[in-house]
């Protein structure tokens, strides 16, 4: 164990933990492993405050590290099914999975069916990360000469950094420029094109999509989507599930308890006459 008081070099009004009139001493300590000391930045006496009577309060300043421990989230990847919109992969598919079907033994063509399908989808559409959509994330205007200008930007700026010269200075304001222009043309352009495109029924459905999902993502957890009944079976229907409640509710408000108190009157104080 190692004394956290003697480790520190204080003055006098900083190391009396204890004062009555004339006399003052150091009586009071922390104690702490010496595995620790390394997390103990400071220790002090806070004058003008006390804890008890004649003790001054004494306190540590201490400094932890804490390791935020990593949640693995399971992904599933899935087929991109919606490029089949695209009518170059529409043909594509279409070839490989009558190709693979007719390949198929008659007696096993049913059964065939799912596996075809799913392995053309993925050889002709491709799989999807499983990670999902990502979050607050402004991607939809990003492409190739973005993607360009932004690495010539950062490089410049690295290159600045490093030789700290008025050239590489003028370099990296061009390519910052040039850069920040990339990307107002990129987003002007997919702008234009989502204002097309939701004249259309197709991106007018995807714009009620985007609207629920963001109202969906906006409310807190406070619905609940399924619930059991007194046997045990889950409900998921919304009616079923309030039905549930309703009947929950009434049992529990209206059940009488069989209570007895044991009550017993005080006698009446005796009266003097």
């Amino acid at each position: 164990m190692a004394i956290l008081n003697t480790f520190f070099k204080k003055e006098d009004n900083q190391l009396i933990t204890y004062k009555s009139g004339d006399r003052c001493s150091q009586i009071d300590f922390i104690l702490a492993r010496r595995q620790h000391l390394k997390e103990v930045r400071n220790c002090k006496v806070i004058n003008g405050e006390s804890v008890a009577p004649q003790h001054k309060l004494l306190v540590i300043d201490t400094s932890f590290m804490i390791t935020r421990k990593k949640v693995r989230k399971t992904t599933t990847p899935k087929i991109r099914w919606w490029k089949l919109k695209d009518p170059f992969l529409k043909m594509e598919f279409k070839r490989q999975a009558v190709r693979d079907i007719s390949q198929s033994e008659c007696q096993y063509l049913w059964s065939s069916y799912k596996s075809v399908i799913l392995n053309v989808g993925e050889s002709v559409l491709g799989m999807t990360s499983g990670k999902g959509r990502p979050k607050d994330k402004e991607t939809w205007w990003w492409n190739q000469e973005v993607k360009e200008k932004i690495k010539e930007k950062k490089e410049a700026k690295k290159k600045w950094d490093k030789t700290n010269k008025h050239e590489d200075k003028r370099e990296y304001k061009r390519a910052k420029k040039e850069a920040k222009r990339a990307v107002a043309q990129a987003k002007a352009k997919q702008l234009a094109e989502l204002h097309k495109e939701m004249e259309t029924p197709e991106g007018e459905k995807n714009l009620y999509r985007l609207a629920r999902e963001r109202d969906k993502a906006s409310k807190d957890f406070t619905h609940i989507k399924q619930i059991k009944n007194n046997e045990g079976v889950v409900l998921k229907g919304e009616e079923e599930i309030k039905h549930r409640w309703r009947e929950y509710f009434t049992t529990l408000l209206n059940e009488e308890n069989s209570r007895r108190l044991d009550y017993q009157p005080k006698k009446a104080c005796q009266t003097w006459e």
